[in-house]
């Protein structure tokens, strides 16, 4: 019996696989065995940053700890939903990390896609946390588009761990909408990779509405149709 394929999609937050693979991640699982690896799941015990109370206040959430469990259960409705595997990593999120009790990414410097020295260590934490992954046939990796630090995190630690012809990149939603949050190199790749697009689908958009949390802070209107691209 020959072996079944399997295909690791790493989505640095609790809802990035869904956002920008989510129809490709339904046709996938028809002929492989597909697991979503979720790595930054963990919001601290509390809040000391003003974005992060204005967004928590934004959200709906009285503090980090009801947070992280409402977003968890929004990601695991969602994953249960397209029929595959997950796992949460618990990795803090860039947002609510700190050195010396003050934030290690104020302001806009946690879309800067600068990685803090501080976050070094992390950065060997999480390559060891992934290499019991690279054995899988194929990995989807975030392409980093609007430099949401822990996005570069997970695509510095997976182009350092997996076989780069075992790889493809998907355009990270919703930055990828906005042309500022393009770089050229970025842009560059778009224009000369091989490239898988699909339509958003109904059955996403039904899947979308599943993060309730996160719908409103990023599309304030309404959904916007946009397509799935993953770089292979």
């Amino acid at each position: 019996m020959s072996k079944v394929e399997e295909i690791l999609v790493l989505s640095p937050h609790l809802d990035d696989a869904v956002f920008s693979c989510c129809d490709h991640i339904m046709d996938w699982q028809k002929k492989a065995q597909v697991l979503v690896v979720t790595i930054f799941t963990r919001f601290g015990n509390k809040s000391s940053i003003l974005r992060n109370n204005i967004r928590l206040s934004e959200s709906g959430f009285s503090s980090p700890q009801e947070q992280e469990k409402k977003r968890k259960k929004e990601d695991e409705l969602a994953i249960t939903k397209l029929k595959v595997n997950f796992l949460h990593l618990d990795f803090a999120d860039a947002g609510y990390r700190t050195f010396r009790e003050k934030p290690l990414y104020p302001g806009s410097s946690l879309f800067s896609g600068k990685v803090s020295h501080h976050d070094g260590l992390l950065a060997s934490k999480l390559e060891k946390a992934l290499k019991p992954f690279k054995e899988f046939d194929q990995v989807v990796i975030p392409l980093g588009v609007g430099g949401n630090i822990d996005h570069v995190l997970t695509r510095k630690a997976a182009k350092k761990i997996f076989d780069q012809n075992k790889a493809m990149y998907y355009m990270d939603y919703p930055y990828a909408l906005k042309l500022r949050n393009w770089s050229l190199a970025e842009v560059l790749k778009l224009i000369s990779k091989r490239k898988s697009i699909k339509p958003m689908s109904d059955k996403k958009r039904e899947i979308l509405e599943i993060y309730s949390s996160q719908i409103p802070l990023l599309f304030p209107k309404k959904i916007s149709n946009y397509p799935e691209v993953i770089l292979t």
